[in-house]
């Protein structure tokens, strides 16, 4: 009756500990199969956790702009934890559902998406920088671009955005550079 309670068990692990029971020919036996489910039943609660916020994680910022490699380690993770924590799940003992759970979460942690995006973002502001046709208010205004954009694609619009500016204002400062030649003539 104790197993049948223990919510984060799927099936199949709620039908093993139930024969673990049953195999039991002490009390003492009996005692350390249900404890042993009660534990697991924990070990599943905590997997479920680390899997609860993968849809807000995958729409995150964190992963969008990932490295490919590493959404795809994130997502099989996932994954597999699923495969465990449905109702219809696998069988998995404590030990893989330790090993499920500390996948999910190393994968989580090593979503570089975050780090991605600075690094295009400070790319891009030193690229502008380097723009010589370009006023003040201009410049700000392409970091502001720069600074706001969400993703990889964000930046590098903003980041030619400038560049196109820039070779704008050149072809400008060329066509006023012969002003006096002109109004000489």
């Amino acid at each position: 009756d104790a197993i049948d309670k223990l919510n984060n068990l799927n099936e199949a692990q709620k039908a093993a500990a139930k024969a673990a029971v049953n195999n039991a020919t002490d009390a003492a036996g009996v005692t350390a199969a249900s404890d042993q489910a009660t534990a697991l039943d924990g070990n599943m609660g905590d997997l479920k956790e680390s899997v609860a916020d993968a849809d807000t994680t995958k729409a995150s910022g964190n992963y969008k702009n990932a490295d490919e490699k590493v959404q795809k380690a994130y997502d099989a993770a996932v994954e597999a934890a699923n495969a465990i924590v449905a109702k219809e799940g696998t069988k998995a003992d404590s030990a893989e559902v330790q090993a499920a759970l500390e996948k999910v979460q190393a994968a989580k942690a090593a979503l570089n998406g975050d780090s991605n995006l600075a690094n295009a973002k400070q790319a891009a502001q030193d690229a502008i920088d380097k723009l010589n046709n370009l006023n003040e208010a201009q410049k700000a205004a392409a970091k502001e671009a720069v600074n706001n954009a969400t993703d990889a694609a964000g930046v590098t619009a903003a980041s030619d955005q400038a560049t196109d500016l820039d070779g704008n204002m050149g072809n400008l400062k060329e066509s006023v550079a012969d002003v006096d030649a002109t109004k000489a003539s």
